[in-house]
């Protein structure tokens, strides 16, 4: 617990000291103490700073180390360090703390501020900043009709039964909310896990038929459940129509959403596009790298200074192929900054490998593969099949059965790293390049022919498949 002390910020820092400092909060000089010798190693505080037996003769100037105090200190300290999350996290959600502000007033009866408190929390939850409408918000919304329903029935004979339906069908719209997004989860990890997952649906059937009787209001004044119940039905009908239609909804609206939202609605057409593209639909790829761009061109695709190596991997991997190297280099220099993770190092040289491998300087490319560990499959995986591929460009025939061969094996030992559809596509297209390089060594041009005619009809996700095609051709010609 007392090296989580470096994932504060330098202004959380400053705010979780005055926080120790208050005798409301902690009443344990010595939980001070403990945090001001951590404090100056910050943000490094190591194993080195958190010793036990270093600790306690700090705290205690004692030379007799005491087991139980230690342990009853950082436990002191845990206990701090935990309210003051709790009490950020509070101080965050001031939608919540009106709803309970709410509710002390109504039971002290001080039906003045009680009035005063609703009217301004009305006021908030019907201003712009709502527009999105998610599941807090309804939860608020849900808080606020029961204490103006109960603040009301007490002190008049007028019928307020307009609250409790309101009520009631702001309860539905929370439901439909929160079971959208449940099912969407579910598909995606049915999609992620690449096989069939018996899920129970419950009310599925239910939840669309309100979404589908209700989808003009939904879209004018629910836009989250509007945008979670269309993503779904992408992925159900997959159709032009359907990703067109998300597309244009949040373009239409783009001004009213924050950055952040419209940066998490636009990786939801990302996902569908990967899932697409993954099934050997390949025609997505320049769709996503659409989206890639828009997203990077508006500054909304790094958010918090923080990118995951997956997403920078997918950027260079949809780009590539379509040929956009010189758009594609600029995003790797301007973003790896962004990339703080431990495969950091294996992101940066995995994207230069790839660039310089289109770009033909193989020589390169081989040095920004040989400075990748396998830390993860997907490294592992990616970067076999460039090394392979750029021997293929280097006639090294021989060496390539031996990167095959490793990319097999590493299937089947690794079950407990690739799911099925990543298994899938690693046989694949391993079974591509061996035929490739059978055909190509015994200089077969009438393999290739029917090589090139299996491929064009594979519908299956081929890694590199524009690159077979285009070898294969090559090949052919030159026969």
């Amino acid at each position: 617990m007392l090296e989580h002390l470096n994932k504060l910020s330098e202004a959380e820092l400053l705010n979780f000291e005055k926080f120790i400092d208050s005798p409301y909060f902690n009443t344990v000089e010595n939980v001070r103490k403990l945090f001001r010798y951590l404090k100056q190693f910050y943000p490094e505080i190591n194993d080195e700073h958190t010793d036990n037996e270093q600790l306690f003769f700090l705290i205690y100037n004692s030379k007799e180390y005491d087991d139980v105090k230690m342990r009853k200190l950082r436990s002191n300290f845990r206990k701090v360090f935990e309210d003051f999350l709790f009490q950020t996290e509070m101080e965050l959600k001031n939608s919540e703390n009106r709803a309970l502000l709410l509710k002390a007033l109504r039971r002290k009866d001080l039906t003045r501020e009680f009035e005063l408190a609703l009217e301004e929390f009305k006021k908030d939850l019907n201003s712009g900043k709502y527009f999105s409408k998610n599941d807090t918000y309804y939860f608020n919304r849900i808080s606020l009709l029961s204490e103006e329903y109960y603040g009301s029935i007490s002190k008049t004979k007028q019928d307020f039964s307009g609250l409790l339906q309101e009520k009631s069908d702001t309860a539905d719209y929370l439901f439909a909310f929160q079971k959208l997004h449940t099912f969407h989860e579910m598909l995606i990890h049915q999609h992620e896990k690449g096989t069939e997952m018996n899920f129970n649906k419950t009310f599925f059937d239910s939840v669309f038929a309100f979404a589908e009787k209700n989808e003009r209001s939904i879209s004018a004044s629910h836009p989250n459940l509007y945008i979670i119940y269309k993503v779904y039905q992408m992925y159900s009908k997959d159709d032009k129509k359907s990703i067109d239609k998300f597309i244009r909804y949040l373009r239409i609206n783009e001004s009213k959403f924050s950055k952040r939202q419209l940066a998490h609605y636009y990786r939801y057409l990302e996902s569908f596009y990967w899932t697409k593209i993954n099934e050997g639909h390949i025609e997505y790829r320049s769709e996503v790298f659409k989206i890639y761009r828009f997203m990077v061109e508006t500054e909304i695709f790094v958010l918090d200074d923080f990118l995951l190596d997956i997403e920078f991997n997918n950027v260079v991997n949809a780009s590539f192929p379509l040929g956009k190297f010189q758009w594609t280099e600029k995003f790797i220099e301007e973003h790896r900054k962004y990339l703080k993770s431990e495969l950091a190092n294996e992101t940066y040289n995995l994207a230069k490998a790839k660039l310089l491998f289109y770009q033909r300087d193989f020589k390169r490319t081989l040095e920004h593969l040989n400075n990748i560990h396998f830390k993860d499959s997907h490294y592992f995986v990616n970067s076999k099949f460039l090394l392979a591929r750029t021997m293929f460009e280097q006639k090294n025939y021989e060496s390539i059965p031996f990167v095959l061969s490793s990319l097999s094996q590493y299937t089947r030992r690794g079950r407990f790293f690739l799911n099925l559809q990543q298994k899938k596509i690693v046989s694949v297209s391993v079974n591509y390049f061996t035929l490739l390089l059978k055909n190509t060594v015994s200089k077969n041009r009438t393999g290739l022919f029917v090589l090139k005619k299996q491929l064009l009809n594979e519908k299956k996700f081929v890694a590199g498949k524009e690159w077979f095609t285009a070898k294969i051709e090559k090949l052919i010609e030159d026969l």
